[in-house]
């Protein structure tokens, strides 16, 4: 009777881990930008569960663009505001690699599923993108998925047939609109920090 009961609530929890639509989406940090640009792409994953399963343990995701209008800069792992999300206790490890037209990260949590279904937020930012504007033109970023899994032991399960990716779209032109004057003074005065990762 006990291990009957354990296959019927195995078999409840992958029914509810499927039935959550996850979603992942490229979001740009602004859509009009002007050649010589840098932008910002956030790779944002949400409709995880709230202290619950699925959570994410592996990935690997690369984001699509056109190379004639845009080129590679730089990745940052991690959510900007809550920190790495792999890494609850016992670390991380990222890597990313780059081709004409793309960015792949990876990234593999070292803790355990069940802590990462306990604090893992239900929507964060895998890592930020960011490409330099190089001509004018109209360019689609788009997502192609290789892996998503949760982690669980002996099999993760694979979330991709669950999740869902977005698109979004880079306007790019010769000359950016100018701030007006209020815009002005409050850019000379800031200053620009790419320190990422600041959690717990």
């Amino acid at each position: 009777m006990k291990y009957r009961a354990l296959l019927a609530g195995t078999a409840l929890w992958l029914s509810a881990t499927q039935a959550q639509a996850i979603s992942i989406v490229p979001e740009p940090s602004e859509t009009m930008v002007a050649v010589g640009q840098i932008i910002d792409i956030d790779l944002r994953i949400a409709d995880l569960g709230p202290a619950g399963p699925p959570s994410i343990a592996s990935f690997d995701i690369s984001l699509l663009f056109d190379p004639a209008i845009l080129g590679f800069h730089d990745v940052l792992f991690g959510d900007p505001d809550l920190g790495d999300q792999l890494d609850i206790f016992f670390g991380s490890f990222y890597a990313s690699s780059t081709g004409l037209g793309f960015v792949q990260m990876d990234g593999v949590s070292f803790d355990d599923p069940l802590d990462l279904d306990a604090f893992q937020a239900d929507a964060f930012v895998l890592g930020t993108i960011q490409l330099e504007v190089l001509a004018e033109g109209i360019a689609d970023l788009t997502l192609d998925l290789a892996l998503l899994d949760d982690g669980l032991l002996p099999t993760p399960t694979d979330l991709i047939p669950t999740t869902t990716l977005g698109g979004s779209q880079i306007v790019a032109t010769s000359n950016a609109p100018a701030p007006s004057a209020p815009w002005l003074i409050a850019l000379g005065g800031a200053t620009l920090f790419r320190v990422r990762r600041t959690k717990r």
